[in-house]
């Protein structure tokens, strides 16, 4: 592996960390980064909100490298449904 390989491999893992944290951060701001809070639920809930009630979705997104960046998945079914809409 060339240096300059090994240079872009420490750069992909530092992207991984830091965006896996953004993700993380997101669900404490109940917001996409910058965007406009979630909506809040119309349910009558105690605990949570619209987007994280028990935390399995938050749980479940997992990073990992590939070839030319970081790919980002959640085992959960409905995890696209949030994320598409």
């Amino acid at each position: 592996m060339s240096q300059a390989d090994k240079i872009y491999q420490k750069i992909l893992k530092d992207i991984r960390v830091e965006l896996t944290e953004e993700f993380d951060r997101n669900f404490e701001r109940k917001a996409f980064f910058t965007n406009p809070a979630w909506q809040a639920t119309k349910l009558n809930i105690k605990k949570g909100s619209l987007m994280m009630r028990t935390g399995t979705l938050r749980n479940s997104i997992h990073s990992e490298l590939i070839a030319d960046g970081v790919k980002f998945s959640s085992s959960q079914p409905y995890a696209n449904l949030h994320n598409e809409g």
